[in-house]
């Protein structure tokens, strides 16, 4: 496989399946961001912490899935080199998940990595993730345990935000109904204002 040329047909195909699912929305995405920078130069940061270059990048997807986690820790090995610090141990939060990562000098690579179920066998940054991070929920299990994670916050707030547009049962029609009384309100005239009556359109004069 020219996505990665290993003996271990399980892991290679799991490889060609993510690179053939991501190719198109990175290459696509890269597209457009070197049109929008005039075509200048432009380098990828890869899961091993290694950068290439933006056209190899998007016929290599799969070997960008932990760039993010990557370029932390090469910060975190340069904030080290500047502090004279050459053992470190890293903690990268995130809204839904933490990177943990060991630093003895340099940063160690693994092609033993895992991305949920799916064995991923590019070469990526060695490190640690858990699925709990700032935006993540405390609760308290069956058994008395405080949890933490993996449920985030956003899920609240998507269901808080679809209540404020009353998109949920019986909140649209609540919307609706002081649309009503605003609208009767309005065609009643100035100096009126809407109160809390029974019916739709109760007015009050000021």
């Amino acid at each position: 496989s020219a996505v990665l040329p290993v003996y271990k047909e399980y892991e290679r195909g799991i490889a060609t399946w993510l690179n053939a699912s991501l190719g198109p929305v990175v290459s696509g995405y890269l597209s457009r961001l070197r049109m929008s920078m005039n075509r200048c130069s432009l380098r990828i940061m890869q899961s091993n912490g290694e950068t290439l270059d933006a056209e190899k990048a998007a016929e290599s997807a799969v070997r960008l899935l932990l760039s993010g986690p990557a370029g932390g820790l090469i910060a975190m090995k340069t904030l080290g080199e500047q502090a004279d610090v050459s053992k470190i141990i890293s903690f990268d939060m995130g809204g839904t998940s933490t990177d943990v990562a060991l630093l003895d000098g340099e940063i160690a690579t693994t092609s033993e990595g895992h991305i949920g179920p799916y064995p991923v066998a590019v070469p990526m940054v060695d490190m640690h993730t858990i699925g709990a991070g700032g935006g993540s929920i405390a609760y308290v299990d069956q058994g008395g345990m405080l949890q933490v994670g993996p449920r985030p916050c956003l899920l609240w707030f998507r269901r808080a935000s679809r209540h404020c547009h009353g998109r949920e049962s019986g909140v649209g029609q609540a919307c609706s109904r002081r649309k009503t009384r605003r609208k009767s309100c309005a065609q009643r005239g100035a100096g009126q204002r809407c109160g809390r009556g029974s019916g739709a359109g109760n007015c009050a004069v000021r």
